[in-house]
């Protein structure tokens, strides 16, 4: 009896090996909503490999590791057509993955900035971040003016957003870290 059944089935679904999922099963793995995979079908990010007699969507295990993509892009916080893009290209975009950590790092300032406001409203000293402390801390390990100048142009001349945000995250205003950056070069 199942094997009759199995003959009527359309060839792309008698493959022995692969595996389908509904969209029930891939909505719970992944934690989204039913509705969002059906989004996800009607702009055509993530389009079943069948649809049953009854209308039920069946993804391979190809669409589940491109929907696992989808959800990972999602995470940096870049847009269904943005991830629609690098898909289609095949590999990421690293200008793309720049310019998106630009803005998460961008974000991160803002936030420290907000903190910083907040901490001094509450009159809080707790900031263990601070740059007196981190000038303290060096100066405790030995490092004279001399080696926290070559601190710095070392890591400016290797990773000069990472830098950046170092200093943003110590406290220093934009100012002050264009002027520091300023004479690094």
């Amino acid at each position: 009896m199942l094997r009759g059944r199995e003959t009527s089935l359309p060839p792309l679904l008698k493959v022995p090996l692969m595996k389908k999922w509904t969209i029930s099963v891939l909505a719970k793995e992944f934690g989204l909503s039913r509705s969002t995979l059906l989004y996800y079908d009607s702009i055509g990010l993530l389009k079943p490999i069948y649809r049953t007699e009854a209308g039920y969507r069946l993804y391979s295990d190809e669409m589940k590791e491109r929907l696992r993509l989808i959800c990972s892009y999602r995470e940096t916080g870049m847009s269904l057509k943005e991830i629609a893009s690098v898909l289609d290209r095949k590999s990421p975009d690293k200008a793309l993955l720049e310019q998106r950590l630009a803005e998460i790092n961008k974000s991160i300032r803002f936030l420290r900035i907000q903190q910083q406001i907040v901490m001094s409203m509450l009159g809080s000293k707790a900031d263990l971040c601070c740059r007196e402390v981190f000038v303290k801390i060096l100066k405790k390990a030995g490092l004279d003016s001399e080696d926290m100048e070559k601190f710095h142009l070392a890591f400016e001349s290797s990773e000069p957003l990472a830098h950046h945000d170092f200093l943003s995250m110590l406290g220093f205003s934009e100012e002050e870290i264009q002027s520091l950056k300023a004479s690094c070069r």
